[in-house]
């Protein structure tokens, strides 16, 4: 059985403590204490790391994204009127053949 000794934090004395204890008494003032595993106290660390990671990605992604659509809406501002036209054009003439074959092949 493993002891661990800390010190109680109201009267000072020593407090021995076994490894597999959730709490301990203080022998000199019967002050409770919560023991916590080193390794708990080290994955709720490691937890808490990750998720600041996480929510710091999460920040960057959503900035990424809103200057994506930005430096969209400036490069669609600076195409020449010639190539938008061009652009609707092209999509009204998609339409226009898929309405006409839709037409052909359901009411004929």
């Amino acid at each position: 059985m493993e002891l661990r000794e800390l010190k109680c934090k109201n009267c000072g004395a020593s407090l021995e403590v076994e490894a597999d204890k959730k709490e301990v008494y203080c022998k000199f003032c019967n002050t409770k204490f919560a023991v916590e595993s080193a390794e708990n106290t080290a994955y709720e660390e490691e937890k808490g790391r990750i998720r600041a990671q996480r929510e710091e990605m999460e920040n960057n992604i959503k900035a990424v994204s809103e200057m994506q659509a930005e430096l969209q809406k400036q490069q669609w501002k600076n195409t020449p009127l010639f190539m938008k036209i061009s652009i609707f054009g092209i999509f009204a003439v998609a339409i226009s053949i898929f309405i006409y074959v839709f037409i052909r092949v359901f009411f004929n």
